[in-house]
């Protein structure tokens, strides 16, 4: 029998209705008024890239658009999310990164993916440099989830990281202005604050935190019970995702300061498994689930853009 869940998350109507949802949202956060056209094009790219990354490598068993649309819905429960130009850029490539590293699924000889790949993770870097610290992370992956490391694609992936660097670099030269380069990577050590220090989150950002680290661990659990229907690639993937969502919320809880960056990469490692969790249930209890996450990602939503109204 095909419960609400189901027949909301296999509907071709899904994606269209949930992006009007998203325009209204944005509208309602001051967008357009507040110019911020750089994040609102980035949010569309970065939605349109979830599709594509959900279409080309099959992380559903069935047809749904519940990938995409579950980025966008997490989205707009943060709607403070949405001013900071540099982290939408950030977003944009990180998923571009993401998209291209899984097509070398297993190919120790996909030199020019992972060249491409790392190029994005590069360019997110020079938007937000802070994003350099989960290099290594990024190779562990490349080792046990994708298992396409080897010495050229380690290489390939060097080489990927410093090309917008080097370029940069040259043009600095040329305009002789290198220490905004310097400046740059001294951030990396600038940008600090107190471990643990919750107190500098606001209570909505804190409400979405708990929010997003109770639907990790139901996404987590699920996976974990279920993930033998899936196939043996599926299931790699979905480990890296459930990885980068669990490290992310220990980051945050860490490095507060950090939180906008961190919980846009949750976000995107935290959306397929929202996906998977309501897409591929069907029983009555995990039907009450979703229409309890669906009435939370509105309250928040709704949260969200109450307090921002305070702050604008």
């Amino acid at each position: 029998m095909k419960r609400l869940q189901n027949r909301v998350s296999q509907s071709r109507l899904l994606l269209p209705a949930v992006v009007l949802y998203a325009v209204a949202v944005w509208l309602l956060a001051g967008g357009i008024q507040q110019g911020w056209y750089v994040q609102l094009a980035c949010f569309t790219l970065s939605t349109y890239l979830m599709v594509e990354v959900n279409n080309a490598h099959a992380l559903l068993r069935i047809y749904s658009r519940m990938v995409s649309s579950s980025f966008v819905v997490l989205m707009c429960c943060a709607t403070s999310l949405f001013a900071s130009a540099h982290e939408a850029v950030m977003l944009l490539f990180i998923i571009a990164a993401m998209h291209i590293a899984l097509y070398s699924y297993q190919d120790k000889q996909a030199v020019g993916i992972v060249y491409y790949s790392a190029l994005c993770f590069g360019l997110a870097s020079m938007a937000y440099v802070h994003v350099l610290c989960l290099l290594p992370l990024v190779w562990l992956f490349m080792a046990f989830s994708l298992q396409n490391l080897s010495w050229r694609t380690f290489g390939a992936s060097l080489l990927g990281l410093l090309t917008p660097y080097w370029l940069a670099a040259c043009w600095l030269l040329w305009q002789g202005d290198l220490l905004v380069l310097t400046d740059h990577f001294a951030s990396l050590v600038t940008t600090v604050c107190n471990p643990f220090d919750l107190s500098l989150l606001a209570p909505h950002q804190l409400a979405f935190y708990v929010f997003m680290a109770i639907l990790v661990l139901t996404g987590t659990i699920h996976f974990l019970r279920q993930n033998y229907h899936d196939s043996i690639r599926i299931r790699m993937f979905y480990d890296m995702f459930i990885w980068t969502s669990w490290l992310m919320l220990l980051l945050i809880a860490v490095q507060p300061c950090h939180y906008g960056a961190l919980m846009h990469i949750l976000i995107v490692a935290a959306s397929p498994l929202a996906a998977h969790f309501v897409a591929l249930t069907s029983t009555r209890a995990t039907n009450v689930a979703f229409m309890v996450i669906c009435g939370c990602a509105l309250l928040l939503t709704a949260y969200s853009l109450w307090m921002s109204s305070f702050n604008s």
